[in-house]
């Protein structure tokens, strides 16, 4: 009989545990530079922001100094003018015109329309002949999608002694999408 010498290449208890260890301190070493990388990337991150918040607010100072000095008082003017015109047009006037169109019983006449761009609101000085013509038009307009917070500001009777009610209602426009 011929004996074969076994090899046994199988790990011991003590040696699994020890190729165990080594594996998890790979796996710990990994994550660590890992995560060290990460806060070094946000670091970085947030120096560049702090560097970038700085700069811009050294521009928008130079650009306010120069803004500042080179107007003259007829470019402010201008300038005054010229924002008040593009305010007036981002009114919604389409909507505001057809609205108060709808709400406008026979009786009642518009005198005047008047945006305030800023609040988004409009004043609208009307005549009419009686309380009751001027209460059906505020109902009406209260009743219009494009306006809301329609509101009487004052009704007066006029100096004319014609007995002609001028009364003024003040409403914001609502733009829908």
């Amino acid at each position: 009989m011929k004996y074969t010498a076994e090899l046994d290449f199988a790990f011991s208890r003590s040696q699994r545990r020890l190729v165990r260890q080594w594996a998890l301190a790979a796996v710990g070493l990994l994550l660590g530079v890992q995560l060290g990388l990460g806060v070094w990337r946000w670091q970085a991150a947030q120096g560049a922001l702090t560097d970038l918040q700085a700069q811009q607010r050294r521009l928008v100072d130079q650009g306010s100094r120069r803004a500042g000095d080179k107007l003259s008082p007829d470019q402010v003017k201008l300038a005054g003018s010229v924002q008040t015109m593009l305010g007036q047009l981002a009114v919604p006037w389409e909507q505001v015109l057809g609205a108060i169109e709808q709400a406008r019983p026979s009786t009642v006449v518009v005198d005047s329309i008047k945006p305030q761009v800023q609040e988004g609101s409009v004043t609208i000085s009307v005549s009419c002949p009686d309380f009751a013509a001027l209460n059906a038009f505020t109902q009406a307009l209260a009743q219009q999608q494009a306006l809301r917070d329609v509101m009487l500001v004052s009704e007066a009777l006029a100096d004319n002694g014609g007995g002609t009610l001028r009364a003024t209602v003040a409403a914001h426009w609502w733009v829908m999408p």
